[in-house]
């Protein structure tokens, strides 16, 4: 019979009120701190029968400390095997099994928690949330996060002094507003109420001292009041006066119960325990050897006694101190044993390595050579998601061989791989020198160099790249296609530091090599190197011709792992006028990139859409795909282009709302690792244009590597025509005219070389008339780009011929300007056009149903009819993360909390304007 909660009336009264807010239709979030055995899980107990007999569904899941090695295991292992979630729990099993990008997996979850939610409140609470795998920690964070408005609350429980990797899921739960409890130990009286409820009567004055020794811990209580029960008498040998400290209470406690257990039971639980937290019956047989229905003779009393229970059809300790307890009085040489056994067998039995990934750290060591790829492949799944564990595993890998010559130089080149792969280069590098000192074979060093190169460069170590690459050129043992791949790295490593003509020859012979030898992914590789390559010196049509190549090979080869060329694609459309192209292909990327096999690409296409929405005059939507490229970012996506997504989020939202929001964003990326120089280029070019010039000194220092650059290249001014006019109109107030004319002279030289490109031709106008004062080019440039559908651009170049000096506008003419940036959604800009005015401008309204825009509105009428952001992103061929960004900007326009909130206004407003569709 369950005993009364004892002790927690204060805790118990803050969760309940977060149970009401779910009644209401708001998601919550808590988490529950404190240490092993305090009360935890008791306390999550009585909030599941609560929020059960409330009619909220409830998810119940356990961590173990073996799925830190498993991504998305915590969370997916309860998921599918929840009742909440009847019917749906399969539909997940079957995609993880598939082994889809994480990305897309986490969107798949949100959207089924997102269906549940919408039937009934629903309640998930992870227990020992600690011990979860690092996605499913990620997860956690982000759905929480995303889920706000749904009918979800999350209760999480973790020790009282969580892992540093805890910390940004606690920091967003507080950032949200949600609860975080720490359970205090019982005080005395509580804990004397706590023993009689359990022996129904009052305790002698021998185990009333224990009780009040043992700190207030609930589970050595528990485990004291029981084996008093059991045996009849306290059993701790050293009585109250012993000396013993608490800790060896607890094992004493335990090991009392353990060693009245019979001996065929006690081997089965020093198994379990090595196991894990939570463990399979058919695990147990094949490590001891036994059959399944020996397994569960011996496991009976255990479960009888407590030891061991049954949840959501597995078996686990009933609490983390009773293993713990067990494990203790294990030697540690037999625990490595029995985690090498377990590896082993299971490894036999058909087991992926990352599931077993924590027996392998465990048990493997050195002449354990043959475990070497079982690490390596553990590690090869884990680098995304868990880039320390996959390190830890590389590092075993290598220490398994370091007596066997030939296994060890087999293994380290893929070590110095997932290394690179980690983030740690320098470590990388050295394994790769080592090896190459030992005699590793040119093709395997090669392999890893290049891709030691592409991640330096990445980091904007440019020069170290290329100094990575040099020495293995010198080998004469390299095939023919390894080193293909190193010139076709070194040749995209000097594209992005800043020489791209030099590179341009370079990948023009790799791609004749490359298709020579049939090689489909280096020849993909080189020719959008070669794309990017040609847009940097201005050469449009050829980078547009290479691009639609680079799609055309890419279709064959179903192995390659890039970003999707049709991204390189898309930016050439736009660079040639072709932006209705360009468009129609981001929306195909966005419904592919909705698919399992290519989620991980969905920021780069957020990055390309956005700068289309951006130059098409749409710059709300710009800002919100950008945010939204952002978020599907860090939820684990590519972050080849996130200094790019972040330079478009800044541009938009300095048009938007102002200097102020632009800075917000740049803070943001200077917190983050900085991408490459392609992208770190963008991000500069912002910093100047969101300062207008006004400050000559700053201006200055920012621009000079700018100018420097545009002597070997056309560097900024291709990301978009609109750029070079806007970089000349900060150099003219900034009264920089030398590097202003630097850079109409490229501006002109753009336009000659691209004779059949409409938008360069108006760039050209637009500086040159921003340096010379001159209204009819400017007029001529604001014609130009409204006929190619560049309507920012068009609509800045009508406010440069409104600004220039000397040029007194009228009232009329303020107006019209002001009207045409806000109708691209530049309303900061609109509001310095009407400055100094008296009557301020009518923007339009900021709140309420008419506030929302056409984008926006799609959304949340899709939403408010029960959609889920995975069915929405479908139906409108966007992406979940960007319908995510449309509903949070629409709630706090119309003030609102939840969906639930949201259908009902819906409804309202059909009602009140039955015409509206």
């Amino acid at each position: 019979m369950a005993t009364p909660l004892r002790g927690r009336e204060a805790e118990t009264a803050r969760l309940v009120e977060l149970l009401d807010r779910l009644d209401a239709g708001l998601g919550a979030s808590a988490l529950i701190l404190g240490e092993a055995g305090v009360g935890k899980s008791r306390l999550m107990d009585e909030l599941t029968a609560m929020a059960g007999r409330r009619g909220q569904r409830v998810i119940r899941i356990n961590a173990d400390e073996i799925d830190l090695m498993s991504p998305l295991s915590t969370l997916l292992r309860g998921l599918t095997r929840a009742d909440a979630l009847a019917g749906v729990g399969p539909l997940l099993d079957e995609a993880a099994a598939s082994r889809p990008a994480d990305i897309w997996l986490l969107t798949e979850i949100q959207s089924q928690l997102e269906r549940a939610a919408g039937e009934a409140p629903l309640v998930v609470i992870v227990d020992d949330v600690d011990r979860a795998d690092d996605l499913s920690l990620h997860a956690v964070r982000l759905l929480s996060d995303a889920l706000e408005t749904s009918a979800i609350a999350w209760f999480l429980t973790a020790r009282a002094e969580p892992p540093p990797r805890l910390s940004r899921l606690r920091g967003s739960i507080a950032r949200s507003g949600g609860l975080i409890v720490t359970l205090r130990s019982l005080g005395d009286a509580d804990a004397i109420r706590l023993v009689e409820d359990i022996l129904g009567s009052q305790p002698q004055a021998s185990l009333v001292d224990l009780a009040l020794a043992a700190g207030g811990n609930a589970l050595l209580l528990t485990e004291l009041a029981h084996g008093y029960l059991m045996e009849g008498r306290v059993a701790v040998g050293a009585g109250a006066e012993g000396g013993l400290t608490l800790p060896m209470r607890v094992r004493e406690a335990i090991r009392s119960r353990v060693t009245a257990m019979p001996p065929d039971a006690i081997r089965v639980l020093e198994v379990a325990a090595v196991l894990g937290r939570s463990f399979r019956v058919a695990d147990l047989a094949a490590v001891i050897q036994a059959n399944p229905a020996e397994v569960m003779s011996a496991l009976r009393p255990l479960l009888s006694e407590g030891m061991i229970t049954e949840r959501a059809g597995q078996l686990l300790f009933r609490h983390e101190l009773v293993r713990e307890a067990v494990l203790a009085d294990l030697p540690v040489e037999a625990v490595r044993l029995v985690h090498h056994d377990v590896a082993t067998v299971l490894l036999a039995r058909g087991e992926p390595p990352v599931d077993l990934a924590n027996h392998l750290l465990a048990g493997a060591g050195p002449g354990d050579g043959g475990l070497a790829v079982a690490l390596l492949r553990a590690g090869e799944r884990l680098v995304s998601t868990s880039p320390g564990r996959a390190v830890q595993l590389a590092q075993k890998a290598l220490e398994t061989c370091s007596g066997e010559a030939g296994r060890w130089l087999e293994t380290a080149p893929r070590v110095s791989m997932l290394l690179t792969q980690a983030g740690r280069l320098d470590e990388a590098l050295d394994v790769l020198s080592v090896a190459s000192a030992r005699g590793l074979d040119g093709d395997s060093e090669a392999l890893g160099r290049a891709a030691l190169c592409d991640a330096l460069w990445r980091q904007s170590r440019t020069a170290e790249a290329v100094s990575v690459i040099r020495p293995v050129l010198r080998r004469e043992d390299i095939s023919a296609s390894g080193r293909l791949r190193l010139e076709v790295a070194w040749a995209r490593t000097r594209v992005l530091g800043g020489q791209p003509g030099e590179a341009v020859d370079q990948l023009a012979a790799s791609i004749r090599a490359a298709r020579e030898l049939a090689d489909t992914g280096v020849l993909t590789s080189a020719l959008a190197s070669r794309s990017m390559a040609l847009r940097f010196v201005g050469r449009f049509a050829d980078s547009l011709a290479d691009a639609q190549q680079a799609v055309a090979v890419q279709r064959t080869d179903s192995a390659w792992q890039g970003v999707d060329p049709r991204v390189w694609l898309a930016r050439s459309l736009a660079a040639a006028d072709r932006g209705e192209e360009a468009e129609a292909l981001c929306r195909d990327l966005m419904r592919d990139a909705n698919d399992s096999t290519r989620a991980r690409d969905l920021p780069a296409v957020s990055a390309t859409s956005a700068r289309l929405l951006l130059s098409r005059g749409r710059v709300a939507e710009a800002r919100t795909e950008a945010e939204a490229g952002i978020a599907a970012m860090e939820a684990g996506g590519s972050r080849e282009l996130a200094a790019d997504l972040y330079a478009c989020a800044a541009l938009t939202a300095w048009l938007e709302a102002g200097r102020s929001a632009a800075l917000d964003v740049l803070e943001r990326i200077d917190r983050t690792t900085q991408d490459n120089t392609y992208g770190m280029k963008h991000v500069e070019l912002v910093r100047v244009l969101i300062g207008g010039g006004h400050d000559a000194a700053t201006t200055a220092e920012l621009v000079a590597p700018m100018i420097s650059g545009l002597a070997e290249s056309y560097g900024q001014l291709v990301f978009d025509p609109f750029h070079g006019p806007s970089l000349v109109r900060c150099l003219v107030t900034a009264g920089l005219t030398a590097e202003a004319d630097i850079v109409v002279r490229k501006c002109r030289d753009l336009a000659a070389m691209n004779p059949g490109i409409a938008s360069w031709r108006a760039a050209g106008d637009q500086a040159e008339g921003l340096r010379r004062g001159d209204a009819e080019l400017l007029q001529a440039a604001a014609d130009g780009f409204e006929k190619c559908g560049r309507l920012l651009a068009a609509v800045l170049a009508v406010n440069d011929v409104a600004s220039l000096p000397g040029r007194r506008r009228s009232r009329t003419d303020r107006e019209r300007v002001a009207a045409s940036l806000r109708g691209v959604g530049a309303n900061a800009l609109a509001g310095q056009v009407v400055a100094g005015r008296q009557q301020r401008p009518r923007p339009g309204p900021v709140t309420g149903w008419a506030s929302l825009t056409p984008a926006e509105l799609r959304v949340v009428e899709l939403a408010a009819l029960g959609a889920t952001n995975k069915e929405i992103a479908q139906r409108l061929w966007i992406s979940p993360y960007t319908v995510d960004t449309h509903m949070r900007h629409s709630l706090a326009k119309l003030g609102l909390r939840s969906r639930v909130a949201l259908a009902r206004l819906a409804v309202e407003q059909r009602a009140a304007d039955p015409t509206a569709e």
